[in-house]
């Protein structure tokens, strides 16, 4: 007689959902396997929830390592033991609850602690005068658009006009796709894969600002060839990507924080018909942006809830709570766990 499903461990019960899922990279699915045999080999239909809490708090050692490690246990328990998955909901928000807070009181660190935007703008200047155009393409992204370390794996320049439309109707699903158009001095943007594309889909972003333009064409990608690549074209690992974004960064401030500086930006100018413009640029809510990534949420402050109320999120601001075969936590730049 075969043994039952739920008689093995958790790691051979994650593995198939966690292949099964398409949209994240090797790299992070072998951090999901790494934290999924943290669990043991005890089977699972005998493990208490009490027991996997004790497990996940030995285990693992900070507020986001939990997370993503109640993650995997919302992930094998949701169709299988509903009443274990209900408890470590409960469970999962109190750990939410406990790190928003310890958010919180890193945000007086990070007020203190990174530089304004005006000194971002004089490094980007730093770039364009010094010839450093890679440089200065991927800050002014990540600076006036929101960009995530995501965006830039898969990015591939497209020869002309009416083969980007092309993409833009049809779908690369592969690649996202860059069109320099020389006439107009314009950039446009055709983004498909990114973070949270299954919730907001296609970005197309048209930038027009000419030091932006003669940078990207000094950058010479070639025509169908990635931003970053091997030697034999293909296209690099996304934990290469993100270790180049994080190096060219201004003063290695990385993805995460240069968006923080962005975002108090746009806030103590209370432009926030441009936040919200930042906003759907990134591919994500006023409410992430306002509870994640506003560092001045040190108490609370009326100004600033109304848009933590404004709407629905449609995106967790810690991990959103996978469905069987679907997981959502990208690697340790996820949008929802700030750095």
């Amino acid at each position: 007689m075969n043994p039952t499903p739920l008689k093995t461990s958790i790691l051979k019960l994650a593995i198939p959902l966690i292949e099964q899922n398409d949209e994240i990279c090797d790299a992070t699915k072998k951090m999901y396997y790494l934290q999924a045999s943290k669990f043991g080999t005890k089977f699972f239909d005998a493990m208490t929830c009490n027991h996997m809490i004790k497990k996940l708090n030995e285990e693992f050692d900070s507020p986001s390592s939990k997370l993503a490690g109640i993650h995997i246990l919302l992930l094998v328990s949701k169709d299988t033991r509903p009443r274990l998955y209900k408890k470590l909901r409960e469970y999962q928000q109190k750990l939410i609850i406990h790190k928003d807070e310890l958010i919180k009181e890193k945000n007086v660190d990070k007020l203190n602690d990174l530089p304004s935007f005006e000194y971002l703008e004089e490094k980007l200047n730093e770039f364009d005068e010094n010839g450093k155009s890679l440089c200065y393409v991927l800050n002014y992204l990540l600076m006036y658009h929101g960009f995530r370390n995501k965006e830039f794996e898969k990015m591939k320049l497209v020869e002309n006009k009416k083969e980007f439309y092309k993409i833009m109707i049809n779908k690369s699903k592969t690649h996202n796709s860059i069109y320099i158009n020389t006439k107009n001095g314009t950039v446009s943007l055709f983004i498909e894969i990114y973070k949270t594309a299954k919730h907001y889909g296609n970005k197309l972003i048209e930038i027009n600002n000419p030091t932006f333009v003669k940078n990207m064409k000094k950058i010479r990608i070639g025509v169908d060839n990635y931003l970053f690549r091997k030697q034999d074209g293909s296209s690099c690992s996304c934990s290469y990507v993100s270790d180049r974004v994080a190096v060219y960064s201004i003063d290695n401030l990385r993805e995460g924080n240069i968006f923080k500086i962005a975002v108090k930006n746009l806030i103590d100018k209370k432009d926030f018909t441009q936040l919200e413009k930042l906003s759907s640029d990134r591919g994500s809510s006023l409410t992430t942006i306002m509870k994640t990534y506003n560092i001045q949420r040190i108490n609370k402050c009326p100004e600033y809830d109304f848009f933590l109320n404004k709407s629905e999120d449609k995106e967790s601001h810690i991990e959103p709570v996978a469905e069987p075969k679907s997981i959502k936590l990208e690697n340790n730049d996820i949008d929802e766990l700030p750095h």
